[in-house]
């Protein structure tokens, strides 16, 4: 992200992933990381409210290929504002800690719970995709579980609400 010239309050970890640095055990995506990115400080235009890559032929594309093919991981890129959730979710619900000698910004369960909410409402079935509301179902399911698991009422409700009103959830057994 320094080689776009964004420091750590211009993007956070969310995501899978930062279900896991915030403590909770949910499976992770393989060789995939979600990363919420202030649009203010993308130095190319947008394109895609859902994710953005940089164009072909930058130097932005290179580097991003370069770091693909480093670490064999992709960077989802979710480009704030969105549809009803501005940058200010980076702001308001991420917290600094260090990962593997970096530091970087997590975003909390809630500011992760309140985009997806979000998204769900203002997106339709057709426009994110049946392999992408399978994933968020999948996803949900599991923090549903070990957020039941650990007793953690207010994520637990979270998640069942979003669970049975864009997944016709009807119950799961606890983990």
């Amino acid at each position: 992200m320094e080689s776009f010239g964004m420091d750590t309050s211009d993007w956070c970890i969310s995501g899978e992933y930062a279900w896991i640095l915030n403590g909770y055990d949910v499976p992770m995506r393989e060789n995939h990381i979600d990363i919420y990115v202030k649009e203010s400080k993308i130095p190319w235009k947008v394109r895609d409210r859902v994710q953005t890559v940089p164009p072909k032929g930058t130097p932005e594309l290179e580097a991003y290929s370069k770091y693909i093919e480093k670490y064999n991981i992709a960077l989802h890129m979710v480009p704030l504002p969105k549809p009803k959730v501005t940058e200010r979710l980076i702001d308001t619900y991420s917290f600094k800690t260090r990962v593997g000698g970096a530091d970087v910004s997590v975003i909390n369960p809630t500011g992760n719970l309140f985009d997806l909410e979000t998204t769900l409402g203002v997106y339709s079935a057709e426009e994110l995709g049946q392999d992408r509301l399978s994933r968020w179902q999948s996803y949900l399911e599991a923090v549903y579980k070990v957020t039941s698991t650990k007793d953690d009422k207010r994520f637990t409700e979270k998640s069942k609400h979003l669970l049975e009103k864009y997944f016709h959830f009807k119950s799961i057994t606890k983990a």
